[in-house]
């Protein structure tokens, strides 16, 4: 499904200047202007060029065994959820995402897509929990990237449910449709 199907603008085109300073791959010229067409190769640019060195360290944070028990938890001396090795303590101790999410992750990782884009369990968990919680029967996921956060909506909506997700490029949305596919939830997306 795409932007303009349900109603919205193409992020591609209403990002302004969002793009500046990214060169047209097929011109070599930068894109000074708010319209690119080959919306992949710019979105592919910016994670390049962008959030690649932005996200150096990223370290996947979906586990597909439980974590050991600790005794107590690390003392963390700071206000913020930041601290090192907050992340990862409440990662060990959230509970394990189902397999058809594993299996996203390890899509993304074996295809080799930019995987800091990925929700992880702790997001996953949280997204699923919330829409349980509220009792959402339908659920709009905008930036699906390869569907892990749509899996875990369509998990929490009942058996009627539905799960409606939009991705601006056309590459990682053929890889979330054929995780959706794969699934144990796939009549909901």
């Amino acid at each position: 499904m795409h932007c303009h199907e349900v109603g919205l603008e193409d992020p591609s085109i209403s990002g302004k200047d969002a793009l500046k300073g990214l060169s047209d791959q097929n011109t070599g010229k930068d894109n000074g202007s708010t319209k690119n067409t080959d919306n992949s190769s710019s979105y592919n640019e910016w994670i390049k060029t962008t959030q690649t060195d932005r996200n150096i360290n990223w370290q996947l944070n979906v586990l597909s065994e439980p974590a050991q028990n600790t005794a107590n938890p690390p003392e963390f001396t700071h206000f913020s959820l930041f601290h090192e090795g907050a992340e990862q303590y409440a990662v060990n101790n959230t509970s394990l995402v189902s397999k058809d999410i594993q299996q996203v992750a390890k899509n993304t990782m074996d295809s080799g897509m930019f995987a800091p884009c990925m929700v992880g369990s702790l997001e996953s968990q949280f997204l699923k929990m919330q829409c349980s919680i509220k009792g959402a029967k339908t659920v709009l996921d905008v930036g699906t990237f390869t569907g892990m956060s749509a899996l875990a909506f369509a998990e929490a909506v009942p058996q009627d449910g539905k799960v409606v997700t939009l991705e601006c490029d056309e590459q990682i949305a053929k890889a979330a449709q054929a995780n959706f596919d794969q699934s144990s939830v796939s009549k909901k997306n």
